[in-house]
């Protein structure tokens, strides 16, 4: 979950800098796209700007060619996928690499934004659509450890887990990080076990 160990205070002089860096960094990103802009279509499209509908076009044809063919959903996902992102980076209070991010979420001066809390509320953007040819998956590397991180992957339905797209808001700190699971050189994804017993610790909050 990239987050300090609960039973190791984080030093002073730590906190002093993390602090510092939390209020000095600020206003790095541009503004998130606004909340009509998450619902795919020509309308929502073109309340992006060039670069962000650019990634949209790519992760469109990534999804595609992980489908084998075309599809409406391929573009839904990959509308929602890139804004929610964009969106949650925002009311995340995201300025800074993730991992020192996450340090702020356990100082409690950001609200949200370990890899699970990415996770989550993007999964439950792309549940709302319904999609026919594809289906979000909770995914997990290193599980078990205290680097154990969670993404989604959007499986075309009918193929493997494999065959999926990683979809992680959390590596690039809301500019949305994708690729074929095998490509993903960084982790080695499976899904989410649903034995009992096996929880996401988010770090007590929901």
């Amino acid at each position: 979950m990239h987050r300090p160990h609960p039973g190791r205070p984080t030093p002073r002089p730590l906190r002093i800098a993390l602090l510092t860096a939390i209020l000095c960094i600020s206003g790095c990103h541009t503004a998130a796209p606004p909340r009509e802009a998450l619902t795919p279509g020509p309308k929502a499209l073109a309340m992006l700007d060039a670069p962000t509908q650019e990634r949209v076009r790519q992760l469109e044809a990534a999804l595609n060619d992980a489908l084998g063919r075309k599809s409406k959903d391929s573009y839904r996902i990959a509308h929602v996928s890139v804004v929610r992102c964009l969106q949650l980076r925002e009311e995340y209070r995201e300025t800074m690499p993730a991992w020192i991010h996450n340090m702020g979420v356990a100082l409690h001066t950001a609200p949200r934004g370990y890899c699970c809390h990415w996770t989550r509320d993007l999964l439950d953007a792309l549940e709302l659509l319904h999609t026919a040819d594809f289906e979000p998956v909770w995914a997990v590397a290193r599980m078990g450890t205290p680097l154990e991180h969670s993404c989604l992957v959007a499986v075309p339905r009918g193929k493997g887990f494999s065959d999926g797209i990683v979809l992680d808001g959390w590596r690039h700190g809301g500019t949305l990080f994708w690729a074929r699971v095998p490509d993903d050189r960084e982790w080695k994804w499976v899904p989410r076990p649903t034995r009992p017993g096996y929880r996401i610790d988010c770090g007590g909050q929901p």
